[in-house]
């Protein structure tokens, strides 16, 4: 690293703008630089040596225009003097990890002289200088002749005390689970009655006072101090300042979605007991702040909670402020991530936009809402669990529940209709009367979706073979005559099975649309379910719900198996099937060897003997008697 480039560390506050955003310099130690997000006030960190690569970018841009002199207010000669010092301890540090150690610093600093050719403080100073350094939070400007810290430098504390006192503030004060500091300062008044530095002068023992304690503590990065004691997200919420306003230029442009869990018990229609608090998806307009959608059920947020909402919100006969989305603004949830809310979306010409992890000014208005609705609705029904157990005291929400879903649903709608038609403090208008404005303002214009289009397009869509006029997926059959003339008709160009985009809408298995492989530009094709009686209403979160019935059985029917002794007994059954089909297999080979045998023996040449042959009398006789006369024969019984 180029310690000379360690005096263009700029100061607190400073503001830059790097790859297209802007922040502002919020902590710098010479380890470390914190700096915060304009626009989302989120806290970053990267070592000092990055941050410097990060300057050297061209990418990155100064936005003080008196650069120079918003650093430490440090001269030209003060900061020389603190990157010597700095470059100093850096060859210190690398070379032995007790840095505090006057020994082992003495040779490194001779060597470190004689290397540079520079003269090096002596080791004691060496080491008062880096303990100021550590104790500062290594901030660079301890470094400086002119630091802040100014008149008596004559250490206050011996190094036992300043040891115990960093132990107990780490131990006691920046934990989760934290004391106060008056609390801490208590153990830290225990520990040092234990050392023999008070035992051995008790009355004349100088220990350090509440306010140095304090002053020790308040010494770290408030980042650093809230991180550890209240975790990262809440640090960076109580360091966020307001965000910065956005500006849209018309209605249905960017639309914000999220979910919340209300802060409301319901209880079961029929039998009075408590269902637990519902889930809430909403959909709200940015430049109308109108409230296009909202759904309340018990499903925790997932890809059908949000497509339904998503196709209210594009609907224009719910009631309801709606039409055509430009683009739908989304956190990071992994449900609103998915390919297939993606596609539907897409489908439309409609873009999502995912916000930047904790970063709620990508999306604050819909965040704003909530906190409304909460105020307005949620916390004044009988089974509010409030926001937090604090704001709650000892109110029973369970036993004060009575309200069913469809109750809260009813008064929910009750309660947006009253929010349209409030003044909004910062729009300074109605949010209903902003819409109508708009409308008026677009007559000609046409920006509804067609039902058509919302109930064919806005669906799951899964990629399934087409077989025998048939899509299955997931246990489900769906079968059409189309898909069966579209396969055949495939099947002359040589084309079989092909894959197809099937649309499924998962609140209604009853029927399916697939696209037509023939012209995927084409209408879809509707296929119903091969089992129309089951899938009749059935939900998809329902059909989930029967499947893992179905395994469960499936597990217990193993289980009790396993228990009557049915593994081992099917262990031993193919344990003999399969010895008898290896006998059944050697036979076969032995009669396979006889055959070859006997077809050897019979392509052998078998040898014969000559006849015998005649005396030429006998050969005579039996020519005069056969080209003879027939009176010497004789006949015998029964010739004729």
């Amino acid at each position: 690293m180029n310690f000379a480039s360690i005096s263009n560390l700029p100061a607190v506050g400073h503001e830059f703008t790097f790859q297209g955003d802007k922040f502002t310099v919020g902590h710098i130690s010479g380890k470390t630089v914190r700096y915060t997000s304009v626009a989302g006030g989120r806290q970053l960190q990267v070592k000092t040596e990055a941050f410097l690569k990060m300057m050297e970018s061209k990418e990155f841009i100064h936005e003080n225009e008196e650069f120079l002199n918003s650093y430490a207010g440090l001269s030209e000669k003060d900061i020389a003097k603190r990157n010597s010092v700095f470059s100093l301890i850096k060859f210190v540090e690398e070379h032995t990890h007790t840095p505090r150690s006057q020994s082992k610093v003495k040779p490194l600093l001779e060597r470190y002289g004689k290397e540079n050719n520079v003269t090096v403080m002596s080791a004691a100073n060496f080491a008062r200088i880096y303990k100021r350094f550590v104790e500062a939070g290594y901030n660079l400007d301890a470094l400086a002749p002119n630091h802040k810290a100014k008149g008596n430098r004559k250490p206050h504390f011996s190094s036992l005390q300043e040891k115990i006192i960093s132990e107990v503030l780490h131990e006691h004060y920046f934990q989760r689970t934290a004391e106060t500091l008056k609390e801490a300062y208590a153990e830290f008044r225990y520990r040092m009655m234990d050392t023999e530095e008070f035992e051995r002068s008790p009355t004349t023992f100088k220990r350090a006072s509440y306010a140095s304690f304090r002053r020790r503590a308040m010494s770290y990065d408030i980042f650093y101090r809230l991180n550890s004691r209240f975790g990262k997200k809440r640090a960076a919420r109580m360091l966020r300042a307001a965000g910065i306003k956005h500006d849209t230029g018309f209605p249905l442009e960017f639309v914000e979605a999220d979910g919340y869990v209300v802060d409301c018990m319901i209880v079961d229609e029929e039998t009075g007991v408590v269902l637990g608090r519902p889930y809430l998806t909403l959909f709200i307009d940015r430049a109308t702040r109108t409230v296009l959608s909202f759904h309340i059920s018990l499903r925790a947020f997932c890809f059908e909670t949000l497509l339904v909402t998503f196709k209210d919100a594009l609907r224009q006969d719910n009631g309801l402020p709606g039409g055509r989305i430009s683009n739908v603004i989304v956190d990071n949830g992994s449900d609103y991530k998915t390919d297939a809310f993606k596609s539907a979306v897409l489908s439309i010409g409609c873009d999502v936009k995912p916000c930047r992890t904790q970063e709620p000014n990508s999306k604050p208005f819909v965040e704003s809402v909530f906190r409304t609705f909460n105020l307005r609705c949620f916390h004044t029904l009988g089974g509010a669990t409030f926001s937090n157990p604090e704001q709650r005291g000892d109110y029973e929400s369970e036993n004060e529940a009575i309200y069913t879903l469809d109750e809260l649903n009813q008064i929910f709608r009750s309660v947006v209709d009253d929010y349209h038609q409030t003044i909004h403090t910062q729009l300074e208008q109605a949010p209903l009367l902003a819409w109508q404005d708009w409308l008026d303002d677009i007559k000609g214009f046409e920006n509804e979706v067609s039902l058509e289009v919302i109930n064919t397009k806005l669906r799951d869509v899964k990629l399934v073979k087409v077989n025998n006029g048939t899509v299955r997926f997931d246990h489900l059959t769906y079968k059409s005559h189309d898909l069966r003339a579209i396969e055949e008709t495939l099947k002359l160009h040589k084309k079989a099975n092909p894959s197809v985009h099937v649309y499924i809408d998962n609140s209604d298995l009853s029927h399916v649309y697939v696209e037509n492989a023939l012209d995927p530009n084409a209408p879809l094709i509707k296929a119903v379910s091969t089992e129309p009686d089951r899938t009749r209403n059935l939900t998809m979160y329902e059909y989930m719900l029967e499947r893992e019935e179905i395994k469960r059985q499936k597990d217990e029917h193993e289980q009790r198996l396993k228990e009557l002794g049915a593994e081992e007994k099917s262990r031993a059954n193919r344990k003999l099937r399969k010895r008898i089909k290896d006998n059944a297999s050697l036979r076969k080979q032995r009669h396979s060897e006889n055959l070859k045998k006997l077809k050897s023996a019979a392509q052998k040449t078998i040898e014969v003997n000559p006849a015998p042959t005649l005396p030429p009398s006998a050969a005579k006789n039996l020519s005069n008697d056969i080209n003879g006369s027939f009176e010497n024969m004789t006949w015998g019984d029964g010739d004729e």
